[in-house]
């Protein structure tokens, strides 16, 4: 099976630019509250609410979030400096969050237990890039924003963390020679989750899911392609290849023969008769036309994303 190409932004497709966050923030929120009976003893679907109460009703924490995001976006993006927009997304919980008691004063508290992912959309040079914070609680004052890797990817800091080194391994294997750099990731894409039946999809069917990363290798963009695939632990198994560069052929020039001059007949003197010269016989032209060149030979179809990544370390 043939891993599917990596579909890049359309800032005039992207429907965010057209929503705002806190209107889309309103409606999750809008969604939860009038499902708040049935929520009461689910402790996790009231994290959730308080995360989206909190994100929604703290406009400081609100301008520190896309002022972070975009410094993080000049330090990850130097070629694209002159930023369009700025929007940020809702809010990825990771694992069990505490919140304090709310008050009349504080109606929406700051977390001061777990984690969870900030992201923030960002319009710059005729794209739409992803820049992802991690937020930090603490037990007193504001949370702290760790820069994540850029883009799509769905991976935890966890597994990031894992990923980032099975796909340096990886390029090293395949280039050890350029330099002696240790490639490090720059941006990430999703590509699609793996479907029951082996093909890659849209729809998330808890078979793993499939992203490319680029990574900065010796002054050049290098492609991975990663495979996200959960294993009976709980965790992931995590598979990486390169992508291969097909650089085309370029078609071989045959010399042509030169064609000779004609040639100039003697002058004769007067009086005497020039001789024509013999003119060779017409050859027959053979019975079989010259072979052809061989076409060349159809590209192997590539195995399925499995087979072809390698094992992680």
């Amino acid at each position: 099976m043939r891993f599917p190409l990596a579909k890049r932004y359309n800032p005039d497709r992207i429907p965010f630019m057209r929503m705002t966050y806190k209107a889309r923030l309103s409606i999750v929120l809008a969604a939860c509250l009038l499902a708040w009976p049935a929520m009461a003893q689910d402790s996790e679907n009231e994290q959730n609410t308080r995360l989206m109460q909190f994100a929604a009703n703290n406009e400081a924490f609100d301008g520190r979030v896309e002022e972070t995001a975009r410094d993080l976006f000049k330090r990850m993006i130097p070629d694209c400096a002159a930023i369009e927009q700025t929007v940020r997304q809702l809010p990825t919980r990771f694992g069990r969050m505490t919140f304090p008691k709310a008050t009349v004063e504080n109606r929406f508290p700051t977390p001061v237990y777990g984690v969870w992912a900030e992201h923030v959309k960002i319009k710059a040079c005729n794209k739409i890039w992803a820049i992802n914070m991690l937020g930090v609680s603490r037990t007193k004052g504001e949370p702290l924003l760790l820069a994540l890797l850029p883009g799509d990817t769905l991976a935890d800091p966890a597994a990031q963390h894992d990923a980032e080194r099975v796909g340096s391994i990886t390029i090293k294997k395949a280039d050890s020679e350029s330099c002696a750099d240790d490639p490090h990731p720059s941006y990430t894409r999703m590509l699609g989750y793996k479907q029951a039946d082996g093909t890659v999809g849209k729809m998330n069917a808890m078979q793993g899911w499939f992203e490319e990363w680029d990574y900065r290798f010796c002054q050049k963009t290098v492609p991975v392609q990663m495979a996200f695939l959960p294993n009976a632990k709980g965790t992931y198994d995590i598979k990486a290849r390169v992508v291969p560069q097909t650089t085309p052929k370029t078609p071989e020039v045959k010399p042509v023969a030169a064609t000779p001059a004609p040639a100039t007949p003697l002058a004769t003197p007067e009086g005497e008769k020039s001789v024509p010269e013999a003119t060779p016989e017409a050859t027959p032209a053979p019975d079989t036309a010259p072979a052809t060149e061989k076409a060349a030979p159809e590209p192997a179809k590539p195995a399925s994303p499995e087979a072809a990544l390698q094992p992680s370390e």
